[in-house]
C-alpha cells in the first residue's frame, strides 16, 4: 500500500475513533448527569445495553490499531456505561443465593401464575388494580414456614402517564405487605430507567436475573429491549431462567424460572 493510500487510511481510522469516542463520551456524560435533567434522552435507556456492546467493539478496535489514547478514554467510558447498567440489573448472569427450599415459576404475558413446589401452600390469590384496566396477578403461598406473596405483570405498551401511576400503585401494595415479595413479569421499560430504578430503591427489591434480550413472544432479539425481571429481596436467588417462543412463532412464549431460598 502507497504513502498516500495508507494515510488516508490512517485518517479514516481516526475520524472513526474520533466520532465514537464523541458519541461515548457524551453518553457517559448523560448518564452522570440526575435523571430530572436527562428526560429528553430517556429513549436512550432502551438501547442503552446496546450502545454499551458498540463501545465494547470499539474499545478492541481502537486497541487493535494501537491507538492507546483513545482505548484509555473508551475504557473509561465504558466503567460509566457498566457501572449505570449493574447498579439496578444483572447483565450476564443470575443472582443465587446459598439456598434450602425451590420453588417454580413460569410466566405467560396476560395469564395466571404458574407456581409449583414441594409442600406449597396457597393461602390467597386475586388480581391487584394498578390502573384502569391494568391489573396483575397475584398470590400469597406458605412454603416450609415461610410466606411469599408473588405478583405476575404485563407493563408492555402502556402510555409514560399510565405507567407512573401503575409503578405508584405497585410500589404502595408492596410496602403493605409483611411478607417477601417477589414480582417478576414484563416491566415495560429496562431495570435502569427512572421509574424502575425509584420502585427499586423505595422497596429494596434487587434484580434476580440476567438481561433477556426478547422480543414480546420471547424469541432471542440482540436488539430487543431488555424488559422481564423477576425482583425480590436477598433471601432469594434464582438457579434457573429460560425463555420458550410461541410454537408457531405468532402466539406469546413463556420464562420458566427456579427459585431457591432460604
Amino acid at each position: 500500500m502507497g504513502y498516500f493510500s495508507q494515510k488516508k487510511k490512517h485518517q479514516r481510522e481516526n475520524n472513526f475513533l474520533t466520532v465514537s469516542a464523541i458519541l461515548a463520551g457524551a453518553l457517559a456524560f448523560l448518564l452522570i448527569l440526575p435523571d430530572s435533567w436527562t428526560s429528553s434522552f430517556s429513549w436512550i435507556d432502551n438501547y442503552l445495553f446496546q450502545l454499551y456492546a458498540l463501545a465494547v467493539l470499539v474499545f478492541f478496535y481502537a486497541l487493535w490499531l494501537g491507538r492507546w489514547s483513545f482505548a484509555a478514554f473508551f475504557a473509561f467510558c465504558l466503567l460509566i456505561i457498566f457501572t449505570s447498567l449493574s447498579s439496578y440489573a444483572n447483565i450476564f448472569f443470575n443472582t443465587r443465593v446459598n439456598d434450602r427450599h425451590h420453588m417454580q415459576l413460569t410466566y405467560r404475558p396476560g395469564e395466571a401464575l404458574e407456581v409449583s413446589g414441594r409442600g406449597m401452600v396457597l393461602l390467597r390469590s386475586g388480581h391487584l388494580n394498578l390502573g384502569d384496566e391494568i391489573r396483575a396477578p397475584f398470590a400469597t403461598y406458605e412454603k416450609d414456614l415461610q410466606v411469599y406473596t408473588l405478583i405476575g405483570v404485563d407493563f408492555d405498551g402502556l402510555s409514560p402517564r399510565d405507567m407512573a401511576e401503575t409503578f405508584e400503585r405497585l410500589r404502595t401494595f408492596i410496602s403493605l405487605q409483611d411478607d417477601p415479595v417477589i414480582v417478576y413479569g414484563n416491566f415495560g421499560i429496562p431495570a435502569w430507567s427512572p421509574l424502575l430504578k425509584k420502585l427499586l430503591l423505595a422497596t429494596d427489591l434487587k434484580v434476580k436475573n440476567r438481561l433477556v434480550l426478547a422480543d414480546a413472544g420471547f424469541r432471542f432479539n440482540p436488539l430487543a429491549v431488555p424488559q422481564f425481571y423477576l425482583l425480590a429481596f436477598e433471601n432469594v436467588g434464582l438457579n434457573t431462567l429460560r425463555t420458550e417462543a410461541g410454537s408457531d412463532g405468532k402466539t406469546d412464549g413463556s420464562v420458566k424460572a427456579e427459585l431457591g431460598f432460604y
